[in-house]
This record gives structure tokens, sequence and C-alpha cells, in this order.
């Protein structure tokens, strides 16, 4: 099998870095306000869950520390008042639990 997907890994963590640097020092109550950061948040989101979908299967099963569904669903996050908390908690919590399991799937 080739490595290509660590392209999709490395976008992966990339994304997450992007997430991080946008959101750092802002509180909720800043990123509740603030509708181009919450656009941003999910649209990265989105990428992530698109990278997620080019990770072949064998990586995933190599790797079940990693919620391979749900960050395929990140796809389908969408900007709804509903949804605001849970795309915080993603982002801010969420992500970061997966990011150094990710950084050891590399081979």
């Amino acid at each position: 099998m080739t490595r290509i997907y660590n392209i999709f890994i490395e976008e992966i963590l990339t994304t997450i870095k992007k997430i991080m640097k946008k959101l750092e020092g802002k509180t909720f109550d800043e990123f509740l306000k603030n509708y181009h950061l919450v656009e941003d948040i999910i649209r990265y989101l989105n990428i992530i869950g698109e990278a997620a979908k080019h990770i072949p299967q064998e990586i995933k099963t190599k790797n079940q520390d990693i919620p391979w569904n749900y960050l395929y669903d990140l796809r389908n996050i969408i900007n709804q008042p509903e949804h605001i908390d849970h795309i915080w908690n993603i982002a801010t919590v969420k992500l970061m639990e997966i990011k150094s399991n990710l950084k050891n799937v590399y081979n």
C-alpha cells in the first residue's frame, strides 16, 4: 500500500492547527458572537471530514484509537444555532484529544 494517506493525515493535522490558531485566546462568547469565525471553524471541520474519508480501511483498522467515523461525520457539520455548543466542543476539546493519536499514524 502506498503511503499517500499520509497526505490526508497531514491535512487533518494542519487543519487542526488552523483551528487552534483561530480560537487561540477566544472564549465561547466571543466565538458565538463572531459569525465569520464560526463559519471558518465549520469549514475547517468539513475539511477534516473530507480528509478522513480518504484514509484506507487498513490504516483505520490499525489505529482504532482514532474515532474515524466521528472525523468522517464532520463533513456534515452545518451552521445551526443548536449546533454551536457542539462545534465549540469539537474544536476546543475533541480535536485536541484526537491530534496526538493522529501523529502516531505516520509510517
